[in-house]
């Protein structure tokens, strides 16, 4: 075998150096849009999101945040999201959620999470922020086949 020297030693990195794997993404929510109407939103005169409703979404939004992203993405409807197709759902948007133009930059449809037998809640989705915009806790926002 015929070994061929170069003068060429190639290209020398300095200081130290390590290959690390990329961060997980995890879902951020934000309520900064919600309804305006008190039954769909977390108004402390509520009648109908009571104090069984904010435990319950609590631990859904601490257990969705704890996760990856792409393993949040991939659950079954009920433990984790399902989206809805705009012209399905029945909401009154926010106003400053629309004159925000944040309506532009999220998903298609509305991404809608479960809060087991006491409603749902409607939102959009922009990457890894999730917009909370109103809490169904009467079934009456979209169909429920």
């Amino acid at each position: 075998m015929l070994k061929v020297s170069s003068p060429y030693k190639g290209y020398s990195l300095q200081g130290k150096h390590e290959i690390r794997s990329a961060h997980k993404e995890y879902l951020t929510f934000n309520f900064s849009f919600l309804s305006d109407d008190p039954d769909h939103n977390l108004d402390k005169n509520s009648k109908t999101i009571n104090k069984r409703v904010r435990l319950k979404l609590l631990e859904k939004i601490a257990n969705l945040s704890s996760r990856n992203i792409v393993e949040v993405l991939n659950l079954r409807r009920e433990e984790g999201f399902e989206r809805i197709d705009e012209d399905q759902v029945s909401i009154s948007v926010n106003k400053k959620f629309i004159q925000s133009k944040r309506h532009l930059e999220c998903d298609d449809g509305y991404w809608i999470f479960r809060l087991n037998d006491l409603g749902r809640v409607i939102g959009r989705k922009n990457e890894n922020i999730y917009y909370l915009l109103a809490i169904d806790t009467k079934f009456e926002m979209y169909s429920h086949g």
